[in-house]
């Protein structure tokens, strides 16, 4: 593990912006702050200027990667892809020609850096021809049988699907470097959580108006889920109740923090109240249409694991902020608004609530399920060092479905297994671990900071709600989730260290 002075000596120790309620003071020009353990340096005045363009390009190709079927299409994650290149290459040469310092080194969390380089130079090497004679998958060598021909073999069934796995699993990490980096800012790191809570309201509402016309369709195509069932802009209803849990932890994040400045406002009792209610009649009332939007547009997707990770996320996520002093007024703030949340709801109940309940009840969809993790295991349990493949799920698991019971599935449900079989175990376990322990860095900042704190909150929550649903399905594995996780991660990263810390 890393102390605390040697994590903090090499991350971007930018002091606090001021409230929102003072005057922006003057832009100061960059300079170095004397690391205290003697190391490296970091910069104590990073300039928002610079950063703010290219963090805005992330943030909206982010979002928007999701309007075409949640990014599942290769040349939109490709086009994202290109995206991501460019503003590392923007963010390299500021660097290089000294207009901008690294915000956050990679020192600073190589112990996540590490397990996930392992993962993917496994992956690389599982595509590599005739790596080790001894590695290759028995398919080749029985395709090479049928064919009367000699064929060079490889780790992976599908050389080609393992590279496009490793590119994709490169631009996620680049989506989370570039968030770290330009997320040390505050102004930063607060646009990209209220921005996200916005723009998912508008997804929510895109959906809930196409189930409301009663087409139910994604564009132009017909939504594999039914017609009463939210999809939004995505095919499967799964990953789009994942999507939409990501954008309502910003939303209540964002509601609560604003809650709690309003609840200390004000001279006396009767003047809080007074400013409560005209907040809540104003901007609180539009968040809390978010909130009921978002919400209400999971609660309808009758995704049984997307709308119980979400549930628990988002319960997580409000015992870390609530406020630990039990004053009276926050009592009763507490109270008022998720009433008012509650109202708001009720049509989606009379919508679709129904459908939701009966898909809670129903475990037969789950004996399927359960025969899917038995056949998967079973591939596991064949090569449980090398693996298949990243991506190659599909091809191989047909192998261990003789009688046909399996046709079309692509995916195993279960990401931790999936990943279990086209990785191996050591590399599955790699890649787990680098997610986890970015997770618990955001908590140990939201445990040391004072401000902002609910920025690495949201981290945490969201790693529970991925982690919880990548038990019962693939959602992770949809590009345009993955992306919106890492960067809500990244941001939630670079937030997990105060100004204080790097002064000590």
């Amino acid at each position: 593990m890393v102390t605390n002075a040697q994590a903090t000596a090499r991350v971007d120790a930018a002091p606090a912006a001021p409230d929102e309620a003072e005057p922006p003071a003057p832009e100061a020009e960059p300079r170095d702050t004397p690391d205290p353990s003697g190391g490296a340096r970091v910069d104590a005045s990073p300039s928002r200027r610079r950063s703010r363009g290219p963090f805005l390009v992330l943030l909206i190709t982010v979002l928007l990667a999701s309007v075409p079927f949640g990014a599942v299409l290769q040349w939109t994650w490709s086009l994202v892809g290109v995206i991501i290149a460019v503003l590392i290459l923007v963010w390299s040469v500021q660097v290089i020609r000294g207009r901008r310092r690294v915000a956050v080194s990679a020192a600073a969390i190589w112990w996540a850096i590490l397990p996930f380089s392992a993962a993917i130079l496994w992956a690389a090497v599982q595509s590599w021809p005739e790596v080790a004679p001894a590695w290759s998958h028995p398919i080749w060598r029985l395709a090479a049988e049928a064919l009367g021909q000699p064929l060079p073999g490889a780790v992976a069934v599908n050389p080609d699907a393992a590279m496009v796995g490793v590119t994709r699993l490169l631009i996620y990490a680049g989506v989370f470097w570039l968030a770290l980096q330009y997320g040390r800012s505050r102004d930063n790191a607060k646009l990209a959580v209220r921005v996200t809570a916005y723009v998912l309201a508008v997804f929510a509402f895109y959906g809930l108006a196409a189930v409301v016309l009663g087409s139910g369709s994604t564009f132009t195509y017909d939504n594999p889920s039914g017609a009463g069932t939210v999809t939004s802009t995505f095919i499967n209803r799964n990953s789009y109740a994942t999507f939409a849990g990501l954008g309502l932890l910003c939303a209540v994040a964002v509601f609560m923090i604003e809650l709690d400045r309003k609840n200390e406002s004000g001279r006396d009792e009767r003047e809080r109240r007074e400013i409560l209610v005209e907040w809540l009649l104003g901007r609180g009332g539009v968040l809390l249409l978010v909130i009921a939007l978002i919400f209400g547009s999971v609660l309808l997707t009758q995704s049984r694991g997307g709308l119980l990770s979400t549930v628990a996320a988002v319960g997580t996520l409000v015992l870390m902020l609530r406020r630990r002093e039990s004053e009276s007024r926050w009592r009763r703030a507490t109270v008022l608004a998720p009433a008012a949340a509650a109202t708001l709801l009720v049509p989606f109940l009379f919508l679709g609530g129904g459908g939701t309940s009966e898909r809670l009840k129903d475990i037969s969809a789950e004996d399927s399920r359960l025969r899917i993790f038995a056949t998967t295991v079973d591939a596991i349990a064949d090569r449980p060092w090398l693996g298949t493949g990243l991506g190659t799920y599909e091809q191989v698991i047909r192998l261990y479905d003789p009688e046909g019971e399996l046709v079309g599935l692509k995916r195993a449900h279960n990401s931790y297994l999936e990943n279990a079989v086209e990785l191996g175990i050591p590399a599955a376990a790699c890649l787990v671990t680098s997610v986890a322990a970015l997770g618990i860095l955001c908590f140990a900042g939201f445990r040391r900071r004072r401000r902002d704190r609910y920025i690495p909150a949201i981290a945490v929550a969201a790693v529970l709600q991925l982690g919880l649903h990548s038990l019962v399905d693939f959602s992770l594995q949809i590009p345009g989730v993955a992306f919106l996780f890492f960067l809500l991660l990244g941001v939630g990263c670079a937030q997990s260290w105060n100004y204080g810390d790097a002064r000590r």
